[in-house]
């Protein structure tokens, strides 16, 4: 499972640094590194076995080889108190990352505030995150759940069937009303003009590089040779799929 994880976190790694490399910017041994919802910590391992100083943060930590050791040693914390304040200094982050968080933050305002606070004047940040018009929600499975989250609409499904691995058992109205809360309380999908619209009060450059990610993923030879023919392609799986959100101090 190590073994997995570690491949697996590792391609990520080199899909984060691929990215921004491609955007001009270069990490060395002294660049600070913050993981925001860093889960058990596998990324951040990833990153300090290449020797870079890396740190993450998150509400709660996964079981993992490296959580307990990792958390004595203050390389990864956990956010308390205000759930929006990171346990960083200010000016103290060269790069900052996440994956698959944005799509849970509630307050984006506070949250870009938080990021760029940590940053330093010329710090980098990249965000992978679901997009609001992915057709089966990530976390519900329901259709367009992450645009309708109308009771009676989770509940069609869940009559049809349509369950998480933690939802069996439950009867459709109680699995209707757990998807219910779960996305009007947990979710937040904007539009990409939105999105725009909150990084520019925060952050000199606010881009869209789905073109990029295609380069890194495992599909990759044939996806980014495809979005050179099929110039709309990334618009596509940007729309349809999944966000990358390149921002600068």
């Amino acid at each position: 499972m190590v073994i997995k994880n570690s491949f697996y976190y590792n391609q990520r790694m080199q899909t984060q640094l691929g990215i921004i490399r491609d955007l001009g910017y270069e990490l060395d041994q002294q660049s600070v590194i913050l993981d925001l919802g860093c889960g058990n910590g596998n990324l951040i391992n990833e990153y300090r076995k290449q020797g870079h100083q890396a740190y993450g943060c998150d509400f709660e930590f996964n079981e993992g080889p490296y959580t307990e050791s990792f958390q004595e040693a203050g390389i990864i914390r956990k956010i308390t108190g205000n759930i929006y304040r990171l346990p960083f200094d200010n000016n103290s982050i060269d790069f900052l990352v996440s994956d698959q968080v944005f799509e849970h933050v509630m307050d984006y305002s506070t949250t870009l505030s938080e990021i760029k606070r940590v940053l330093k004047p010329n710090g980098i940040s990249l965000h992978f995150f679901v997009s609001r018009y992915k057709i089966i929600e990530a976390h519900v499975f329901v259709p367009f759940a992450s645009i309708i989250k109308d009771y009676n609409w989770l509940l069609i499904w869940a009559y049809l069937g349509i369950r998480t691995e933690s939802q069996t058992g439950l009867t459709a109205k109680e699995t209707a009303a757990s998807n219910h809360n779960f996305l009007k309380n947990h979710t937040c999908y904007l539009k990409k003009s939105e999105i725009r619209k909150y990084c520019k009060l925060y952050f000199r450059n606010a881009i869209f590089c789905e073109n990029l990610f295609f380069k890194y993923i495992r599909r990759a030879p044939i996806l980014f040779q495809l979005s050179k023919a099929i110039f709309f392609l990334p618009f596509l799986y940007s729309t349809m799929r999944a966000r990358v959100l390149f921002l600068r101090n």
